[in-house]
């Protein structure tokens, strides 16, 4: 039970950087296009980000039989 708890903390802080990498990061990067369009697009930059990192942390677990 502790550990999905800490895995529930760990999801819900993943979630809150998510929201400001979004808003913060996203809106200065993409200053071009109207805000709600850059939220939407640091958003989509976040998840590939997290995407990329989740799959390279599945992979390196998987032991290979060679």
């Amino acid at each position: 039970m502790k550990k999905f708890f800490i895995s529930l903390l760990i999801g819900i802080g993943v979630a809150l950087l998510g929201w400001v990498v979004a808003a913060f990061i996203g809106g200065n990067l993409f200053s071009g296009l109207p805000y709600d369009t850059a939220f939407i697009c640091g958003w989509a930059m976040y998840l590939c980000i997290v995407i990329v990192i989740c799959t390279g942390a599945i992979l390196s677990k998987i032991k290979t039989d060679r």
